[in-house]
């Protein structure tokens, strides 16, 4: 980006958001290093009252938890440890033998479910948490479901669509995260701590 940008589209995005799609507030800020390139808002405070959306206000961070993910991935992609193209089913071997939903029946994946898959979301894999798969390994894991044990409950559902072909927000980069496991031989809480956390201080 080179200043002075062109940052239109972008404010004309958020007002949509706000304006058309009906989400109460947004607000968008970009940065190159510690230089603010631009800034803008829009929507309300408080629906109740209609106070205007304030630049200090608190917004809940969900999935924020996605941004470490890729980050802690792309340092092992940088590291040269996987390629993007690199088939997930070769360092996990439960992604081998998937099968993605035809309606009232499945059927094997014609694409082999890569890498990029998972960062892009466009694995096939869903949001549905609440998986008999899943369920077991809560049960049996007494709540702590660990990361690699979820990524193979995941593998057990056939996938929505054929991988590539279609983008779904679901569980791809809680995959990715097991994936960070097995390629740095470390869990992944411990892998984001020290390569991400401890050097942000």
């Amino acid at each position: 980006i080179s200043a002075p940008a062109d940052f239109s589209a972008l404010r004309d995005y958020i007002s949509y958001v706000t304006d058309v799609i009906g989400i109460p507030s947004a607000a968008v800020t970009v940065k190159r290093g510690h230089e603010q390139l631009y800034y803008c808002q829009s929507g309300v405070q408080d629906r109740a009252t209609g106070e205007p959306l304030r630049s200090d206000a608190l917004y809940y961070m969900y999935s924020c938890s996605k941004v470490v993910t890729c980050v802690a991935a792309l340092k092992l992609l940088e590291r040269g440890k996987f390629l993007l193209l690199d088939p997930v089913s070769d360092y996990l071997p439960e992604y081998a033998d998937i099968e993605y939903s035809r309606g009232s029946y499945s059927q094997p994946v014609k694409h082999q479910l890569l890498i990029r898959d998972l960062f892009t979301m466009s694995s096939g894999m869903n949001y549905n948490l609440a998986t008999a798969n899943i369920n077991d390994v809560a049960e049996a894991t007494k709540g702590r479901c660990p990361t690699r044990e979820i990524a193979r409950a995941i593998a057990k559902s056939p996938l929505n669509f054929d991988p590539s072909t279609q983008f779904l927000y679901g569980l791809s980069h809680d995959v990715l995260a097991a994936l960070v496991e097995v390629i740095s031989g470390m869990r992944f809480s411990d892998f984001v701590k020290k390569e991400i956390f401890e050097p942000l201080g």
